[in-house]
């Protein structure tokens, strides 16, 4: 299982291997269970994977980052976010994991900070939180 309330990022086949800084986001609720936008109408809930497989790297998002925020309001920000994208079609530029991801936090930040797709991107690759999953 993922670490709770962490940004969590697998590889999409092919893509991924040709431009490594392409892949799958989703993200984890307070109990480690995985969220991610799969497509049309269709958001992923699973305790291992994504709807590409088991993420390999994941970034555990700061309590201090997120002082006030229980596990309840959290997981209502997913929930929240979930049946939204829910009802939303995939757009691989303007629809995807990524904008999912950054629904969230947005929910969550209570308009102190706007996540933005590149924001979210350079969050998680350039931030010293980037981890391997547990095994």
């Amino acid at each position: 299982m993922a670490p709770s309330r962490s940004i969590v990022w697998a590889p999409i086949p092919c893509l991924s291997s040709l431009f490594p800084m392409i892949g799958h986001f989703g993200i984890t609720d307070s109990t480690g269970i995985i969220h991610d936008f799969g497509g049309d109408f269709y958001v992923n809930r699973s305790e291992t994977h994504t709807i590409f497989g088991l993420p390999s790297l994941y970034s555990q998002l700061s309590e201090t980052y997120w002082p006030t925020i229980s596990d309840e309001e959290w997981d209502n920000a997913i929930s929240m976010a979930m049946a939204q994208y829910q009802k939303k079609r995939y757009n691989f530029f303007t629809n995807n994991c990524h904008h999912f991801v950054a629904a969230v936090l947005n929910m969550l930040s209570s308009g102190e900070k706007r996540y933005t797709v590149p924001s979210l991107i350079k969050k998680f690759r350039l931030g010293k939180t980037v981890k391997k999953m547990p095994e």
